[in-house]
Parts: C-alpha cells; structure tokens; sequence
C-alpha cells in the first residue's frame, strides 16, 4: 500500500509539472506575437514559478528528474 501512495505521489506531481510547464510555454508563445500583453507575462511568471516549485518538490522527494 505505500509504494502504491508514492507512486501515486509521484505520478501526480510529474502530471501536474507537465500541466505547469505547458501552460507557461504557452504563455511564451503568446508573448512571442503579442509581446506587450501584460497579461500574458503575468501568466507566464504564475505558471512557470508553480512550474520550478513543483519540479523542486518532487527532485526533493524522488531525485532529478
């Protein structure tokens, strides 16, 4: 039963970096036709900030990913 918990643990975070990391790309894309929307970099910062903090959350609990 914990290994199963961890690796749930585990592939939740990975799913949830990969939702993180996306969005914020796609923000950078955006920024790239519309570079002067302040919206559009608000985003960027949000998502790629929740981005490094759960790609360090989960290289604290399972190593470098």
């Amino acid at each position: 039963m914990l290994i199963n918990n961890r690796n749930n643990s585990k592939e939740r975070l990975l799913r949830s970096l990969d939702a993180y990391a996306f969005m914020a790309h796609e923000a950078l894309l955006y920024l790239d036709a519309y570079p002067n929307s302040r919206e559009a970099l608000e985003c960027y910062n949000k998502y790629n900030k929740q981005a490094m903090r759960t790609r360090a959350e989960y290289e604290s609990k399972y190593g470098p990913l």
